[in-house]
């Protein structure tokens, strides 16, 4: 769009628009000749506008002028013009996170049957996340090789295949499997940001990125219930074997997908940059962009709370305060499932106040407030304040996700989502390793109630750093050339 500064005399009339500008607040601005445009920028009239980002729509009454709106008075992007690509996604990431907290949630019959302490789920997280170093750190290959839908694909049946491979009840078999578990997992979430990035108008970016997020604890809901039942009617090698199957189950039934998702600029390239190499690009443009470093740190400490909640709820609850187990796995499904709701609402909320950052910080206080309260639980109280105590900790320790993503995904380089997006799930990786092993040393030595008050603290603390640190910017993008090693 460009604004005009030629004299009155010369305008044409700006019709109806032009006479309400004091009460609509629109900005008109005339159709300069397009002479005056090529190659001749210091004679003309109109001097260019560059505007943060793209507002203009055309009058209706007349086709040659444009309006620009305020961002207050635009008309909403329609949610239905992403709406195929973000059901494809939420149908893989869904068994993908399923498949990812099985174990955790058999934890208590795992360690029966294979003579195991029942705080192995924290060293099982942990190298589940270490594999995912490596699958968050390797996504820009996947993407240039596969594609990204396809790499999805290969991904979730990676889970099922790592799943399997638990089902041997052997200490090396849940090492293996865990490692694998985390190397397939890894992808998923950069690869559909990648996928959602270039569909997604910025309107409704937060929405659409924490409705795709939302699968994540889905999957845990759908863990909690369908694996609960089926170790209590059979063994927890049958539950492991069932969400298997529904891994393969759903890579075959969006193959027909693929063709639509994996576009040409999806499609697999020749690349003659390393893996390595490709690795080290995407953790360099997190380390040299100060913002995205410090939403990696945060999301890192949100991460512990959530994972930690996700990994040590059920054993907390049935072991530690003596809660049926059936009650610890409705627990879990119901704080899995306010997570849901918690990605959903906070995404609108975000969109919708163009505050994330503001929204962040206070979903980190209260999700450290819910840790706290979570420690006070007894086996004397009241099961529904029980599982109240649960659906606080998972709207907020799970409902960050989205917003954080969409967040990270606004501020990279332009065609570098995945690459940024591959780098914060490593560093989320690293992060991970060690929050599950310190956690379980705690709880060993002192006691789940001290574990989850360290979280607590570590939020607070991530909270104050993103409120100093990150300002609510309208474009903070980093350089175009920040995942190039």
């Amino acid at each position: 769009m460009r604004l005009c500064t030629s004299s009155p005399s010369t305008r044409s009339p700006a019709g109806p628009v032009g006479r309400f500008v004091p009460a609509l607040r629109f900005v008109v601005a005339e159709r300069c000749p397009p002479h005056r445009h090529a190659g001749h920028a210091e004679t003309s009239p109109c001097k260019p506008r560059t505007p943060k980002q793209p507002t203009g729509v055309k009058a209706r009454h007349d086709p040659e002028w444009r309006v620009d709106v305020l961002p207050h008075l635009q008309e909403p992007a329609p949610i239905w013009a992403v709406t195929p690509a973000l059901t494809a996604l939420i149908v893989i990431q869904v068994p993908a996170s399923a498949a990812y907290v099985t174990i955790q949630v058999a934890a208590p019959e795992v360690a029966r049957t294979t003579g195991l302490p029942v705080e192995f789920v924290g060293v099982f997280t942990a190298l589940s996340y270490l594999g995912a170093i490596a699958g968050g750190a390797l996504t820009l290959s996947l993407l240039r090789r596969l594609g990204a839908f396809r790499a999805c694909q290969v991904a979730v049946i990676g889970c099922a295949l790592a799943l399997a491979a638990t089902t041997l009840a052997t200490v090396w078999a849940l090492i293996v499997g865990a490692l694998l578990l985390g190397l397939a997992h890894a992808p998923v979430t950069p690869l559909g940001s990648h996928v959602l990035a270039a569909r997604t108008p910025p309107a409704i970016r937060g929405l659409v990125f924490s409705i795709k997020q939302a699968a994540v604890p889905l999957g845990g809901v759908l863990a909690g219930v369908l694996v609960t039942a089926v170790v209590v009617a059979s063994d927890w090698q049958s539950a492991v074997w069932v969400m298997a199957s529904l891994c393969v189950l759903t890579a075959l039934l969006v193959m027909p997908l693929r063709a639509h998702l994996d576009d040409l600029e999806d499609a697999p390239k020749a690349s003659r940059t390393s893996p390595w190499r490709e690795m080290c690009g995407s953790i360099r443009c997190v380390v040299e962009h100060g913002p995205i470093l410090t939403l990696v740190f945060v999301g890192c400490a949100f991460g512990a709370a959530q994972w930690c909640f996700t990994a040590f709820y059920v054993a907390f609850v049935a072991e530690d305060r003596g809660l049926p187990l059936v009650t610890a796995g409705v627990g879990f499904a119901i704080g899995q499932a306010a997570g849901v709701a918690g990605r959903i609402f906070w995404g609108a909320v975000a969109d919708r106040s163009g505050r994330p950052i503001r929204l962040l910080v206070g979903l980190g206080i209260a999700m450290a407030g819910g840790l706290t309260l979570l420690t006070l639980t007894d086996a004397a109280w009241p099961k529904a304040v029980t599982l109240a105590l649960a659906a606080l900790v998972g709207v907020t320790a799970i409902g960050w996700n989205g917003v954080l993503i969409a967040e990270v995904a606004r501020r990279s380089p332009s065609g570098q989502v995945a690459a940024v997006a591959g780098g914060f799930v490593a560093f989320f990786a690293v992060s991970t390793i060690a929050f599950p092993l310190a956690f379980a040393a705690v709880a060993l030595l002192v006691g789940y109630a001290a574990g989850f008050i360290a979280i607590a603290l570590l939020c607070l603390y991530a909270s104050w750093r993103l409120y100093r640190q990150v300002p609510e910017a309208d474009d903070d993008r980093a350089d175009d050339d920040c995942a190039d090693a």
